[in-house]
């Protein structure tokens, strides 16, 4: 049961970090559709095209 338990806390820490991370601006948001980012770093980078189909 400790195991389950631990593997569900796991989880949930894992869940939770991307947003917070993002929030504090320590790694780009990105869709979570396709996973690309909303915006380029770089010339040629591909982005994220969900919302303008």
């Amino acid at each position: 049961m400790t195991t389950q338990l631990l593997i569900a806390y796991g989880v949930l820490w894992a869940t939770l970090m991307k947003p917070l991370l993002e929030r504090a601006q320590l790694i780009p948001a990105s869709c979570a559709r396709c996973g690309k980012r909303f915006e380029r770093r770089e010339l040629g980078e591909p982005i994220c095209r969900c919302a303008r189909r």
